[in-house]
């Protein structure tokens, strides 16, 4: 009868509920005990802090592409900047990055999850060593810098030399610092620059090619002033490069 027919469907559909509730229950619990990585990059959280007074906490990440390229990421920790945190790293890092066995549909809605996950192990992991943490020196282009009494020319994750350092006339100029070395620095140096350039530590080429400039320009030069090219790099080595070299 009809009566039958409604009374089946009314019981059918009271059983159905606590499964489909179960069901959400399980998939919200999966989701929220779920490890999360990257399917095609490696990240690291470099630094979580307040950036000036009265702005939101920043987090610093550093992500490493397929093809060894290091890509640092500024977020603000803030609701929109998670919400939509995927699409600005990937914009970012010129890369498009994913979460590991999601589907598509849930990358952006899941990728903030996978951001608070990596906060928290780096939380964890320096909770009790805030006190020793080296500071971070952030560097956009290649620069010589001052750390400690010492001077680095910084042009690179894996460009960083010390210079002058056995402060001999036949002593190499430059030495370019091993990992060991880099992890012995007081402070952490980050490089973010766009240009990636490669220097290779070889004086004698670089005395060569100085000296093929000067005798190039002075041969455009009129004779009553060749050695102006020569005057001008001493000129600025006895500016901005005369504590460097000499100290």
């Amino acid at each position: 009868s009809e009566e039958d027919t409604a009374n089946t469907a009314s019981q059918a559909e009271t059983i159905s509920q606590p499964s489909q509730q179960s069901n959400q229950h399980s998939t919200s619990q999966s989701k929220a005990d779920r490890v999360w990585k990257l399917k095609n990059a490696d990240m690291r959280i470099l630094d979580f802090s307040v950036p000036a007074p009265g702005r939101a906490m920043n987090i610093k990440m550093e992500f490493t592409l397929p093809d060894g390229r290091k890509k640092t990421v500024d977020l603000p920790y803030t609701p929109d900047a998670l919400k939509n945190s995927r699409m600005t790293i990937i914009n970012k890092c010129e890369k498009y990055i994913w979460l590991d066995d999601l589907q598509s549909t849930y990358q952006n809605k899941y990728f903030p999850d996978f951001i608070e996950q990596q906060i928290k192990i780096f939380d964890q992991e320096h909770a009790q060593s805030d006190v020793n943490r080296k500071p971070i020196s952030e560097f956009r282009k290649p620069t010589v810098e001052k750390i400690g009494d010492k001077f680095y020319f910084i042009a690179g994750p894996d460009e960083i030399y010390l210079l002058n350092h056995n402060k001999g006339f036949l002593s190499p100029y430059s030495h370019k610092l091993t990992i060991e070395e880099k992890s012995d620095l007081p402070v952490e140096p980050i490089y973010v620059g766009f240009d990636r350039p490669v220097f290779e530590d070889d004086e004698k080429k670089a005395m060569e090619l100085l000296l093929k400039i000067i005798s190039k320009m002075n041969t455009m030069q009129d004779p009553h002033f060749i050695s102006f090219p020569l005057a001008s790099f001493c000129s600025h080595l006895a500016g901005a490069l005369y504590t460097i070299i000499v100290t």
